[in-house]
């Protein structure tokens, strides 16, 4: 299978609810969640605000499991992510309306490369086929941890490098 079909598979409902279980959302869900409100502050140049932080990153979490339940194909669910994502940061972390959609277009590039890189890698590593290791809900969320595991580092070091360097205010 290539890597292409393999993104298609992962991201095509059907216009089926795409199921999303508990266990799928403290494991990738909220890790994911607060790292990219931390992307949307480190790509906006401005100090986290704690209170601010966890909150929209709650919200997020739980904006991003309900939408994942509507009876919708998942590029729409995408797009909808992405106008949460953008309305959090803009009315909550109080980031600038086109600093928030530019931030939030490189989030969404960065998790997608490190998806891709994921599934690279599995496709590479386990020689099986990818539809028959995401059958199973557990194992397609372990093995997706890699990919928020990169998305953690990235950010959070482009955050710690911006800090370092006095560029958030």
């Amino acid at each position: 299978m290539n890597i292409s079909k393999g993104i298609y598979l992962l991201s095509d409902s059907g216009g089926r609810m795409l199921k999303v279980t508990l266990f799928e959302t403290l494991v990738r869900g909220i890790p994911e969640a607060l790292t990219m409100m931390l992307a949307m502050y480190a790509f906006a140049n401005k100090k986290l605000e704690k209170k601010e932080y966890l909150i929209s990153s709650l919200i997020l979490v739980l904006v991003v499991y309900l939408i994942r339940l509507l009876p919708i194909n998942y590029g729409i669910h995408t797009i909808l992510n992405i106008f949460v994502l953008i309305f959090l940061a803009f009315n909550v972390n109080k980031i600038d309306l086109i600093v928030s959609i530019k931030a939030s277009i490189l989030i969404l590039m960065i998790l997608f490369l490190c998806e891709g890189l994921n599934l690279l890698f599995i496709e590479k590593f386990f020689n099986e086929n990818i539809d028959h290791l995401f059958e199973n809900v557990f194992t397609k969320t372990i093995l997706g941890i890699p990919s928020t595991i990169m998305f953690m580092v990235i950010v959070t070091y482009y955050y710690l490098i911006a800090s370092k360097k006095g560029k958030l205010r």
